[in-house]
Formats: structure tokens, sequence, C-alpha cells
């Protein structure tokens, strides 16, 4: 006798379980040289497992075989990143025979995300949860909800959530990378939406740590993409370059990550000009602006003694810039005049000035949160309290090596410009490119 209608299934069941398998390991038996390969490989194996589908009959199936049946042929072409209307048209078909089928849901919502229909993604991962908990469902609802939102206040609520249900898919898994990675994409973003704080920043690095543990993660290049995207807020320069050089080698076909590296280098390059020439402003400019600095430029800092914007006592010193010290540079404040600014651009977050203390030493500070509109000028004072401060060294990509010393200024109402404390008014939010092609 030949094999039963539900061996049939389970054969077909295997096979788009290991197309799925040879897509998401295939670094794991591929040199990553063979990247611009995958694709067409991927696509070779489709395929082969669809000729299998289409060999099976559906006359003789129940309605749940046949639901079945419908999911697999639409999930084994939801296989590639593009959409796919086949693949919709089968998976809608699945979940209205079967509206239990948990799976045709799931593949279902990632069909509708990779089309760009959020609220319908939303509906199908939120409905297969109301099936039963499942670690798919919830990481692509966390992916989801940071997509919706009007407001500020509605976004950061729903990102808020996110984090929950990014939580709530590790604790189902925790080996599971995949779950770690969208978690540590939650942390980042609402590390940028909800004042910058470093536990949440310490929580999205760890998550992306954990992700990489599980090669089907370590093997994503939205990871290492989105991980540089941090290191480079964070002015870890050298691990920002090196993490878009390994997302554009595991996917060669994708532009931004050399893109974005490219244009880092080229800030940067400028940035380093901008110090070592102090703006290029003319000498006699240079000293008149170090002779004009006094402690009436301490503003509300000036006699040793401020209130933080948490209502705190803080004893402040002045210190040159030549006294500062590697990291957080407690009761202290640092004052001088910009002599060069670089503003923010769609790839690089953040103003960032040349600045000049009465003794003619030079730093970069870079502050996140303000519009090119609101930032400091050439010419203006700028008072810095506990200043976070680094050397910055890098050896670029095919360019030569630059190091230039600097603070980077997290939250912008710790500042005094121009005497004056810098008002909510004057904030902007930042915005991080976070991507979710494979979530």
């Amino acid at each position: 006798p030949g094999p039963t209608r539900c061996q049939i299934m389970d054969e077909a069941e295997k096979a788009v379980l290991e197309l799925y398998d040879f897509r998401d390991r295939y670094f794991e038996h591929h040199e990553v040289s063979k990247a611009p390969e995958k694709t067409q490989h991927v696509e070779d194996k489709m395929t082969a497992t669809l000729q299998k589908l289409d060999e099976i009959s559906d006359e003789a199936l129940d309605v749940r075989g046949k639901a079945r049946l419908m999911f697999l042929r639409g999930h084994a072409r939801n296989v590639l990143s593009e959409f796919d209307a086949k693949a919709e048209e089968f998976l809608s078909r699945a979940v209205k025979l079967d509206p239990t089928l948990v799976a045709a849901w799931n593949s279902l919502g990632e069909c509708y995300w990779k089309q760009g229909n959020i609220e319908g993604a939303f509906n199908c991962f939120d409905g297969a949860l109301r099936q039963t908990q499942n670690k798919v469902s919830l990481r692509n609802l966390s992916m989801v909800l940071r997509q919706i939102g009007k407001g500020g206040d509605e976004r950061l609520k729903n990102i808020e959530v996110s984090v929950e249900k990014a939580k709530a898919a590790v604790s189902m898994d925790v080996s599971d990378g995949i779950s770690w990675y969208v978690l540590g994409n939650a942390y980042l973003s609402l590390f940028f939406m909800s004042g910058h704080s470093d536990a949440l920043k310490k929580q999205c690095m760890t998550a992306y740590a954990q992700a990489e543990k599980d090669p089907l993660a370590a093997n994503n290049p939205d990871l290492h993409y989105n991980r540089a995207t941090a290191y480079q807020y964070e002015e870890h320069y050298e691990l920002a370059f090196k993490g878009f050089a390994r997302a554009a080698a595991l996917d060669p076909g994708w532009n931004e990550p050399q893109e974005l590296s490219d244009k880092l280098a080229a800030h940067l390059v400028k940035v380093n000009d901008m110090y070592a020439n102090k703006g290029r402003m003319k000498a006699k400019k240079l000293a008149s602006l170090q002779h004009s600095l006094s402690e009436k430029d301490l503003g509300p800092f000036g006699g040793g003694q401020c209130v933080s914007p948490m209502g705190q006592a803080v004893v402040l010193k002045e210190v040159p810039f030549s006294q500062l010290k590697e990291g957080a540079n407690r009761e202290t404040v640092v004052v001088g005049k910009v002599v060069g600014v670089i503003t923010a651009s769609d790839t690089i977050a953040g103003q960032t000035l040349a600045v000049v203390d009465k003794a003619g030493s030079c730093v970069v500070v870079t502050i996140s949160q303000m519009s090119t509109q609101t930032a400091p000028l050439i010419g203006d004072s700028i008072a810095i309290p506990e200043p976070q401060y680094q050397v910055i060294d890098v050896d670029m990509p095919q360019q030569d090596h630059i190091s230039f010393p600097s603070i980077r200024v997290d939250n912008p109402l710790t500042l005094v410009v121009n005497k004056r404390r810098v008002g909510k008014e004057k904030l902007v939010p930042s915005v991080l490119d976070i991507v979710n092609k494979s979530e």
C-alpha cells in the first residue's frame, strides 16, 4: 500500500520546514563569500518544494487538511524577502478554512508586513495570540507595535508594550536568538523615545549579545546593522564600522549598510578636520573668543554650586579641557566658545561642535536631541556640567587613522548656552532608523 494522506501531509510539512531551515542556516553550511548566491539558492529550493506540494491533491482532504495544504503552499512562497501575492492568497484561504491555524496567521501577518500593511499584520499576530500564546506572534507583534502611533505619547506607550511582548517571547524560549534580537530593537526604540536611559542602553546591548549566541540570529544582517547604528550613537565607531561591514557581507544586495558606513566615515573626516583646525577660524577671531570667556559664561553654574534638573544641589568645579579624564567627570564643569559646527543629517544624529576653552584647548562636543534651528552657533558660549569625556581613536576603513577628544551630551537640558539653561522647547526627539527587514 502507498503512503497515507497523513503521511503525505507530514512529508509536505517536512519539506517546507527544510526550506526555511536552508534559508535561515545558509551560512552555517556556506562561506560568507557565497552570500551573493543565497537568494537564488533559496529560490531554487522554494521552486523544488512547491513542485512537491503541487503534486498533492486536496480532493480527499477534509477541511482542516485543505487548510493545512493551503498554509504550506503559501508559507513556502513566503520564504523570500519580497511580498508575494500568491502567498497572501493561499494563506488567506488557509485561515478562512481553519481560523485556529496559528502558523498560518503568523505567516499571513509576515506577508502583510512585507506588503506594508501594518494594520493587517497587527490583526494577524493579535488574532494568533488569541488562539494560543506563542513566541513568533509575540515578537512579531512587538515589531509591529513600534510602527503604530500618531503622536509621541501614543508611540511611546506602544513601544513600552512592544518591550513587554518581546520579553514574553524571550521567556517562552530563552535560547531563541531571534526573540532576543527583537527585544534588543524594542529596548533601542524605547531608549530613543524616553530620554536616553543608560539602563535601557545596557539592556539593549545585552539582548543583542544574547541574540548573537544563536547562529540563526548571528547571521541576520539586520542585527549587525541595528547594533552598528547604536554603536555609532555611542561613538564606538570601530565597532560600528565592523557591524556595517558584517551586515553588507551577509546581504550584498542591501546597499544601506555600506552607504551608512561611507557617510559615517565622511562625517568623521570632517569632524577631525574641524577639531584639528579649530573650525578653520582666523587666529585673531579665535584669540578674541578665548579672551572673552569669563565666569559669567557659566551662568547658573557660577559660584561652584547649582541645582540639577532633578532639583538636587550639585557642587561643580570649573576645570580646563586638559584636566578631563576618561568617562564621567563628576562635580566638574567645563566652559568654552563654539568655533565650528557640523549639523545633524539623516544619518548622523546630533549636532557636532568644536569648542575651545580659555587655554586654547579644543574638544568635539556632540549634542543629542537638539535641532539645527536651536543648537549653539559659532561664537556662542557653552557650559557642560559633569562632562562625559573620551578620546575617539579610529582606524578608518580604507583611510587614515583619526583621533580627537570628545564630549557626548545625551541630555541638552543640562547645558548652559550663552549664560542660560537650555529649555525644553529647544529639544527634538532623536530618531534612529531601526531596520525590521527580517525580524
